[in-house]
């Protein structure tokens, strides 16, 4: 043994046999280990503690085999134990001859095939590592392929780190080309099986059936961990795959989390320019912009983009996405000049490369006919064709029943709602609402935004209760998917305060416009345009409490963040907006001053249609006519009176109205005014017949305050001419008993009760004619009632007994139909069977409001018996049922 360093043991770091041995000896009384370092191969004398301590477990070498190993140097040479005492060393140049020969020995043949394995690699030797490997997968070939599989991976993961491999990249590649080789057929299988299942979940994701898709996914991932490991591109391409399926769910957290997982894998195992990547970037800027993180989302698109122009790989579908996604991006910034740019540029290039019908193209124009409606790149009967067209393509391609028409849904139906065209809206609206209640269960981002927008129609109809819970809703989805500053939640807020606001509850609307707001401010910033709607309507709200100076300051916010904007509508409905408020402080001239301004803005505008015109020339009239401007307030009228008739003549045919509730309301709302104005400029013949029209839409409207609304109108027409005749004409002419009655109930408040009688009487005789029974006993009391306060106790009376005679016939008949149904024999079957006699004593006791008495058990007893011996009775409401025709009739 060389300079000092006496052997005196080994310690065996794998605790078996044979194996390659660590040298421990002495220099002088100090106790050392000589390690390998396994990164440089250099050698490290590590000092021990004294040898006599607990926890300085080695084999101490017999005096015998300190002899044999005398000439050992723990610099150049290496210990090999076959057993604890048998030791053999050699140098560092002879460590492929020593482990050539020991491999080459009979008895050393026997032992442990992967031990062998590890020795021949040290050899440099490719014939003798060959077969080693050979024998290895021999000795493992009754395991399952999996077990081989993780084995060989286990290897190749292993090269370059191992103790006894040299520097030399010769072994390495015999080991990799010899694991890929056997490693080939299994990765093979397994990706036949990952093949399969992607299959499937393209098929499912194309349907829409997104969990479905997603448990594909799921497998097709560990599938691929297990095959290629967890860092290689394949594993990534199937991160980015379930990124889109959650993004496609709004659950846009874990989509974040697949789609950063996927560019982290990408960025360590291919060149940070390849087109995959530029996929996945696409896809994570949808999510920041989702998030508001516009900056996070432009950097993402232009590395895409620059990516692809790298590869001069602008006619890929991905490329045409991103191009895409850079507009929709500006779009959602309001920078409608370079969302212009882009998305005229991808539908350009989605039109040539992949055609018209084809659903990349139909999403492009969908964004393009959004872009359209909004200044200064306005094109609304584009903007209609490319919404129009882009929903049809969709539906030709995939069916009616998509979760992809969504958006599509939404935006023709915004669309339309904008510009008042509400038959065609609503409709719209709720095929999108009902889709994301099939696909999704209502759980996705778009609820927020179509809620909320059907809520907004719910409002015009005055169906308020409906409103508010669309409205709830819409705010809980914005909260869930998009945060708590986000801009829808904003919309959805002062939606909701706007809803208060109609009902009078003056207190909640403040609260939460003020929130609308708040979050607006943040959301889109101080100075965007879609903040103007929001600040109107809280001035608006302190201009009815007469809170003018908090409304002037709104207003005049709203006014000049339009004017930076350049939109002609939102201009004049600012004006408007500040026209009206002072009128209400008595100041014309500057009321008249921005009304004529809007005038000018609106007229000849393809932005503001035929309402904005007539909203404006209407406040004109009220500041004339507070004047009494008769010159000004005649001329206002007449080209009032145009803008309506054209309206309602050239641009809508008053039947296909009909069965929709809104655009009669409208219809209905506009004849009444129609008519005032004609009267107002004493032109009789054209007001009385607008008046009629009037009336005859109100048989056809559903909401029932809507219709009084216009009849009320309508009476007070004839009754400041003083046509008592002439309306009574009318109405008898429509013959609906509705406007009669309500007719009736006007003139009665307005303490003409004689002229109510004949409305009431003439409703009377069209409900016998039409042998409408409940109409006729309602009629019946209306005129009992009218009686009375005419103090006609008599006449009172007797119509009041004829309508409780009638009220007690409908209700017998009511239980007589029920008894019928139950004794019919096809009607037997569907019923639960029980004892009549317990039917009796728990009607009793569960039924108390009944109070039945008990000398009506008998008569009642009589009747259970018959049903008894039929078997059919059924239900506590049986017994209920007879048990108040029993009571009606005693």
């Amino acid at each position: 043994m060389k300079e000092g360093f006496n052997l005196i043991g080994h310690s065996c770091p794998l605790g078996r046999y044979p194996s390659s041995v660590v040298p421990i000896g002495k220099i002088g009384d100090t106790l050392y280990a000589i390690y390998i370092n396994i990164h440089s191969k250099t050698k490290d004398m590590v000092e021990l503690e004294n040898e006599e301590q607990e926890n300085n477990h080695f084999v101490r070498y017999f005096p015998s085999v300190i002899n044999r190993l005398s000439t050992f140097n723990y610099k150049t040479d290496y210990l090999f134990a076959h057993s604890p005492q048998n030791i053999d060393f050699y140098s560092e140049d002879n460590e492929a001859q020593f482990f050539s020969k020991l491999l080459g020995d009979k008895f050393f043949s026997q032992k442990n095939p992967f031990l062998r394995l590890s020795l021949a690699k040290a050899t440099l030797n490719e014939g003798l590592i060959t077969q080693e490997i050979d024998n290895c997968i021999k000795a493992v070939h009754s395991q399952e392929d999996e077990f081989i599989f993780i084995w060989c991976k286990a290897q190749i993961n292993s090269l370059g780190s191992e103790l006894y491999l040299p520097k030399e990249k010769q072994v390495e590649e015999i080991i990799r080309h010899k694991m890929e080789e056997i490693l080939k057929p299994i990765v093979s299988e397994l990706e036949t099986l990952a093949t399969a299942k992607i299959d499937l979940a393209v098929v499912s994701f194309k349907e829409g059936k997104f969990s479905k898709a997603e448990e594909y996914y799921l497998a097709v991932l560990n599938i691929r961990k297990k095959a290629y490991g967890d860092e290689d591109p394949q594993v990534g391409m199937v991160y980015n795959n379930l990124g889109t399926v959650s993004y496609s769910q709004s659950r846009y957290q874990k989509a974040k989390k697949y789609f950063n997982k996927a560019v982290n894998i990408f960025e360590k195992s291919i060149p940070s320019n390849e087109i995959v990547i530029a996929k996945t970037l696409t896809n994570l800027a949808g999510v920041y912009e989702v998030e508001s993180n516009f900056k996070e989302a432009d950097l993402s698109l232009k590395k895409a983009l620059n990516i692809y122009n790298e590869h001069k790989r602008l006619n890929d579908i991905d490329a045409i996405s991103t191009v895409n996604g850079l507009g929709t991006l500006y779009l959602s910034e309001d920078r409608y000049e370079e969302a212009k740019k882009y998305i005229e540029e991808a539908l350009e290039m989605a039109t040539s490369i992949l055609g018209k019908n084809h659903i990349t193209t139909a999403r492009i124009m969908n964004n393009l006919g959004e872009l359209y409606t909004k200044p200064p790149t306005i094109r609304l009967n584009k903007a209609e064709e490319l919404l129009k067209e882009s929903l049809q393509i969709k539906q030709n391609l995939l069916g009616k029943k998509h979760p992809d028409l969504i958006p599509g849904l939404n935006s023709l139906a915004r669309f339309y709602f904008d510009r008042g065209r509400y038959i065609k809206a609503e409709p719209l609206f709720k095929q999108a609402l009902n889709l994301l209640e099939e696909f999704f269960d209502g759980e996705h981002s778009h609820i927020s935004t179509i809620a909320a927008n059907l809520a907004e129609m719910y409002i015009l109809q005055k169906n308020y209760v409906e409103s508010e819970r669309l409205f709830k809703k819409s705010i809980n989805a914005s909260r869930k998917f998009f945060g708590s500053e986000s801009k829808q939640l904003a919309i959805s807020f002062a939606g909701i305060g706007q809803l208060y606001f109609q009902q009078g509850n003056y207190q909640k609307a403040e609260d939460s416009l003020k929130e609308a707001k708040s979050i607006g401010e943040k959301a889109f910033g101080k100075d965007s345009p879609n903040l103007c709607g929001i600040l109107d309507r809280l001035a608006a709200l302190y201009r009815k409490q007469a809170r003018y100076p908090k409304a002037e300051y709104l207003y005049k916010r709203s006014l000049e963040i339009s004017k930076d904007f350049a939109s002609p509508r939102a201009i004049a409905a600012s004006q408007n907006n500040l026209a009206l408020l002072y009128l209400d402080q008595n100041s014309y001239e500057e009321a008249e001053s921005l009304l004529q301004n809007a005038l000018k803005l609106t007229q000849n505008n393809l932005e503001c249609d035929y309402r904005d015109i007539k909203a404006t020339l209407n406040n004109l009239f009220h500041v004339y006519y507070v004047q009494r401007k008769h010159e000004k307030v005649k001329k206002v009228v007449r080209e009032i009176i145009t803008i309506l008739e054209k309206a309602l003549g050239d641009e809508h045919k008053i039947e296909d109205f009909y069965t929709k509730a809104i655009t009669l309301i409208t219809l209905g709302d506009n004849y009444a005014l129609l008519g005032w104005y004609y009267e107002l400029l004493e032109e009789r013949e054209p007001a009385i017949k607008a008046h009629e029209k009037a009336l005859i839409i109100t048989k056809n409207i559903s909401s029932i305050e809507a219709k009084i609304s216009i009849i009320n109108s309508v009476c007070r027409f004839y009754h400041t001419l003083g046509a008592y005749q002439q309306l009574m004409d009318i109405a008898e002419k429509i013959a609906d008993t509705f406007i009669l009655v309500n007719i009736g109930s006007i003139y009665t408040e307005w303490k003409q009760e004689y002229a109510a009688k004949d409305f009431y009487i003439k409703a009377l005789e069209i409900s016998r004619q039409r042998g409408d029974r409940q109409a006729e006993r309602d009629n019946l009391a209306n005129l009992g009632r009218l009686y009375s306060q005419l103090e006609k106790k008599s006449l009172s009376q007797e119509y009041f007994e004829k309508a409780s005679e009638i009220d007690q016939q409908i209700k017998v008949l009511e239980i007589s139909q029920s008894i019928s149904f139950l004794v019919d024999e096809d009607n037997f079957s569907s019923l639960d069977h029980t004892d009549p006699i317990n039917e009796i004593s728990l009607s009793r006791s569960r039924d108390e409001q009944l109070s039945i008495p008990f000398e009506l058990i008998a008569k009642l007893s009589e009747c259970y018996e018959q049903f008894s011996k039929l078997r059919r009775l059924t239900h506590c409401f049986i017994i209920n049922a007879i048990t108040k025709l029993f009571i009606e009739l005693s």
